[in-house]
């Protein structure tokens, strides 16, 4: 009889305490580019929410497209002294990441915060995330940018453009209206194609498999272009000319971007200042996306790594922004030294001295942009 009287007393006790204990909430926080995001999402998850059901409540926040939940988990790993990573899942005052993290670790927090029913805080409080935008994402983003600028491809154009108005008798304003619309040009253009290809890798970037064989792509590519740029730099100590370097404009597209000078500007005599500032338009823009061949070789880890930080993809059309202005400014500087009357020639000179050292730094953002997207994948 007090067997069964004590087995009463426990199955009540138990259904009361399901009946009245709330659900323990739990924040899974994630981004969409994160492709062990996806496979928890696929693999992991539907796990726990089956084996959970009834006892947990699930939120699921994409911190790309909710500040305040970036805000939240930003909060608590500075609070913890712990790293920022994705996915993360917050029970109680204890914070899970990773695929196996999460997977083996969640019973055991489950149950710490079904003991103290300390939910987890639905309001930290904002916290300052401009310093993130302060630390080294943006640098590596302004100096890719600007030494994409000066590399061989883009300032060999750039030599080209100014030898080229010299030639063919350009008076100081009309240099100032080609040279304006042209600079103009080339970063509308850089900055749609920039635009262009993040849309695309957004677009793929729910694919696990495709997302994940695309970065290691890119970052397979920045190894080549790294061990490339060490070569030329070689080479070109070696021989001292630029002739045979490796990373350079093919001459068949020098061909095609002299043959669009030619159309468009070689002949002056008679054209409105309308007329030539359209002329500069079209040849910046079409010359552009020739010259995106050789300079993509940059521009498309750059635009992987931006797709890979949700705390800079939310901020991506503002650092697509940056990166092309840096990338223009070695041609905006060139255009304000020829105003100032130095020559083509001086300009090709300065190349010529410091190639060895613009194949070096390159050299390092290849590097350095391979190495962050194979952290981050």
């Amino acid at each position: 009889m007090f067997k069964k009287i004590t087995l009463f007393l426990f199955l009540t006790v138990t259904c009361m305490s399901s009946v009245f204990s709330k659900p323990v909430e739990v924040k899974y926080f994630y981004t969409p580019s994160c492709h062990f995001c996806l496979m928890f999402k696929m693999e992991v998850l539907p796990v726990l929410k089956d084996k959970y059901k009834g006892k947990v409540t699930w939120r699921e926040l994409d911190v790309t497209k909710d500040e305040k939940a970036f805000s939240e988990i930003y909060t608590f790993n500075r609070t913890h002294g712990t790293d920022m990573a994705y996915p993360s899942v917050l029970i109680g005052d204890t914070l899970l990441t990773g695929v196996d993290g999460i997977r083996y670790g969640f019973n055991s927090a489950y149950k710490e915060a079904l003991k103290t029913q300390k939910l987890s805080p639905s309001d930290i409080g904002e916290s300052n995330i401009k310093e993130i935008y302060e630390k080294m994402s943006l640098l590596a983003i302004l100096l890719s940018g600007l030494i994409d600028g000066v590399n061989p491809c883009a300032f060999a154009v750039i030599i080209f453009f100014i030898s080229f108005l010299s030639v063919y008798g350009y008076n100081k304003r009309e240099v100032i209206y080609v040279g304006s619309v042209y600079c103009i040009a080339v970063f509308l253009a850089y900055l749609l194609l920039g635009l262009g290809l993040f849309k695309a890798l957004y677009a793929i970037s729910g694919f696990y498999t495709v997302i994940k064989v695309f970065y290691w792509l890119v970052a397979g590519l920045c190894f080549a272009f790294f061990a490339l740029s060490i070569y030329d730099f070689v080479k070109y100590k070696k021989t001292g000319t630029a002739e045979g370097l490796v990373l350079q404009l093919p001459k068949s597209f020098k061909l095609a971007i002299n043959k669009i000078f030619g159309k468009y500007l070689r002949v002056k005599s008679g054209k409105s200042a309308l007329t030539l500032i359209g002329a500069s338009f079209v040849v910046g823009f079409f010359v552009s996306l020739i010259e995106a061949v050789c300079t993509g070789q940059i521009y498309v880890p750059v635009l992987a790594f931006i797709l890979k930080e949700p705390q800079l993809r939310a901020k991506a059309f503002l650092y697509l922004v940056l990166y092309n202005v840096m990338f223009v400014m070695p041609l905006i500087l060139v255009f304000a030294l020829s105003l100032a009357g130095y020559k083509s020639a001086g300009f090709s000179n300065f190349f010529k001295k410091h190639l060895a050292l613009i194949k070096v730094l390159l050299a390092l953002v290849f590097l350095g942009l391979g190495l962050m997207l194979v952290l981050r994948t």
